[in-house]
């Protein structure tokens, strides 16, 4: 007891000072251990591990010692939650982090990987991707994603790969179709190794693919993205179609969000492009476009002697960063051609 008869915050059980002190960045927890002794191992079960470079400024050697000495110290229980962002100046001591998380059965797992010494070299242990109890995943990279041949990830539901150069068909194929898959972002990335990629993941719910901008547009060499969403509620695609995508069995969807952007030199093709995606759309509910949308059609007008039904649409929205119309009950009969018309309408009004 302190000096006044009251309890001090020493006598709360162990299980709550732990609880307190998993909303601290990790480095801020160790500190905690010279309080006193009884503060002095209560970091050392911490599931929640957080390790950031920046925050050690240019002291490289001082941030990796003191991930190093976090992974050695604490004790054997199960790691809930890891983070690590950081440059990958030392592939070795890395890697062996990365395997740290998953021996101690790892449930989410999130790296960020910026530009460093090793960066284009780096390769992830191969028990990363063989990792029973991992249920999210996100890797933030900038080179090539080096992925195992063989792949079992039977947790796995939420998948995120930002600023990745996919390897390989083969095990790209296996990386975005995991059975037990419910969530994937894909965003900046680059097929460029590939010429053509089915993602089909019997549970995907949510699929958000956010394209690398380009100043080139392929074409025979463009890679060909089959998206089968048995499943999908949530659709979102960003990008200036570099690649070819189509969208099939897309009947459960409810909400999709379309944005085109980046190169127009070859408009005509990104039009045709465009349209097959929107075909997938048939039975979305809520749709989403940008301004960008309707001017990339207007590239090929004979696509709307054939415009698409959108059956079960019961709303339409038309987004930009300074406005925003929303359209109800004014698509007759489920006719896409009425509210794109509409739509057109409104972006010349806004534009004049």
């Amino acid at each position: 007891m302190d000096d006044s008869g009251g309890k001090s915050i020493n006598d709360l059980p162990d299980a709550l000072l732990q609880h307190i002190l998993s909303f601290l960045e990790t480095k801020d927890a160790v500190r905690t251990s010279i309080l006193s002794r009884k503060w002095e191992h209560l970091w050392k079960s911490l599931s929640n591990l957080e390790f950031h470079q920046c925050y050690f400024k240019a002291k490289r050697k001082i941030f990796m010692n003191s991930v190093e000495r976090v992974l050695l110290l604490r004790d054997s229980s199960n790691i809930e939650k890891f983070t690590l962002s950081c440059g990958i100046d030392d592939a070795t001591r890395t890697r062996t982090w990365v395997s740290a998380a998953v021996n101690r059965n790892v449930k989410e797992l999130c790296v960020n990987f910026y530009e460093g010494e090793e960066s284009e070299s780096f390769v992830f242990p191969l028990c990363l991707f063989t990792c029973a109890t991992l249920t999210k995943l996100k890797i933030t990279s900038h080179g090539v994603l080096r992925l195992s041949s063989s792949i079992s990830l039977p947790c796995l539901k939420i998948l995120s790969l930002q600023h990745v150069v996919f390897p390989d068909e083969d095990s790209t194929q296996q990386i975005l179709n995991l059975r037990t898959l419910e969530k994937l972002k894909i965003r900046y990335y680059d097929w460029k190794n590939l010429k053509a990629i089915t993602i089909s993941s019997p549970k995907l719910r949510s699929l958000d693919i956010c394209e690398m901008h380009r100043n080139d547009l392929r074409g025979s060499d463009a890679c060909h993205v089959m998206i089968f969403g048995t499943a999908l509620t949530f659709f979102s695609f960003s990008g200036g179609f570099w690649d070819d995508y189509c969208l099939f069995k897309s009947s459960s969807l409810v909400e999709a969000y379309f944005h085109v952007y980046g190169c127009y030199e070859r408009s005509r093709e990104i039009a045709h492009r465009a349209y097959k995606h929107i075909v997938g759309l048939s039975t979305v509910k809520h749709l989403t476009l940008t301004p960008d949308v309707l001017k990339v059609l207007d590239c090929a007008p004979d696509l709307f002697a054939h415009t698409p039904t959108v059956m079960n649409l019961t709303s339409l929205r038309l987004s930009e960063s300074f406005f925003e119309f929303l359209i109800f009950a004014l698509i007759p009969s489920g006719t896409f051609s009425t509210a794109l018309l509409i739509l057109k309408l409104l972006v010349s009004l806004v534009s004049s």
